[in-house]
């Protein structure tokens, strides 16, 4: 099973925390990998959290990439995983585009259930949403897709069409010249 990730390695973006789900899998005996892609500041801290969990085999962080290989990545994944969380600021991620890119790439989504995201990936519909900093639901949810390859494949297909419907230019290019005109 190959999963993914991308942004901007912050707090905000929760890698810790898939990280530590990754270890919980790892120890199940669950055959993975994952790749997080995104430079930042947590870089060192991650770096540290999978060695010192001697996951270095099974957990790469790319660092930045051009877009072309981006889609390439997500072409050849599995699951795209997105466990973002409220800092210690109380920042989150509010509508992150990379889900909509993950699911035109036809693949499920794992998130959390925060801010907007509810709003892009639909439970048990294109994806699963857990609890945000709770990477055991996180490792459940990944066991859950990956132990499921009819659902795994049925999530996928509903996200291409989710985002073929609610995320297309035309369509939200529509949608805004008709609020537009009912306002003015």
């Amino acid at each position: 099973m190959r999963l993914l990730s991308i942004g901007r390695l912050i707090e905000k973006k929760g890698f810790a925390f898939l990280i530590e789900a990754c270890r919980l899998l790892h120890a199940s005996g669950i055959d993975f990998s994952c790749e997080i892609v995104g430079e930042g500041p947590e870089r060192g801290r991650l770096e540290e959290l999978i060695q010192s969990y001697q996951l270095s085999d099974c957990i790469r962080l790319t660092g930045s990439m051009p877009q072309a290989e981006i889609v390439s990545l997500l072409a050849r994944s599995s699951i795209f995983v997105f466990p973002a969380i409220h800092d210690s600021s109380g920042d989150s991620d509010n509508l992150p585009t990379v889900l909509i890119e993950a699911m035109a790439s036809n693949l499920p989504v794992i998130a959390t259930g925060i801010a907007g995201i509810p709003e892009i990936v639909k439970h048990h519909e294109n994806g699963l949403l857990v609890p945000e900093k709770d990477a055991a639901e996180l490792a459940n949810a990944i066991r859950v897709l990956t132990c499921n390859p009819g659902l795994l494949e049925q999530y996928g297909t509903v996200s291409r069409r989710i985002a073929a419907e609610k995320f297309a230019l035309p369509n939200t290019v529509g949608e805004l010249r008709n609020l537009f005109s009912r306002l003015i």
